[in-house]
């Protein structure tokens, strides 16, 4: 399982990429409810430096509704031993 690639915070938020984060960490959240705070404060640390404005304009776009909704889909295609392990390594790294 692949998680998707965090850019710079420098960039201007990819709406597709932010759906693919939110995507997953929602995923992984519902998955490991004890480390819940964790995965929201990975997604706090990846939009830290965008408007709310700018994030909001994202999160409404077809292009983050979609990956969202294929991220989601796909974490929930795999075993449940394999989704934990791939969401408490990805804590792991961070």
């Amino acid at each position: 399982m692949i998680f998707p690639a965090v850019a710079s915070s420098e960039a201007p938020v990819n709406s597709e990429t932010l759906g693919r984060v939110e995507g997953t960490l929602a995923f992984c959240a519902k998955l490991d409810p004890q480390s819940a705070a964790k995965y929201q404060g990975a997604s706090k640390i990846f939009t830290q430096d965008k408007s709310e404005r700018e994030i909001e304009s994202a999160r409404v776009s077809k292009e983050y509704r979609d990956a969202f909704g294929e991220i989601t889909f796909e974490l929930g295609e795999a075993s449940n031993d394999d989704a934990v392990k791939a969401c408490t390594a990805f804590l792991a790294g961070q």
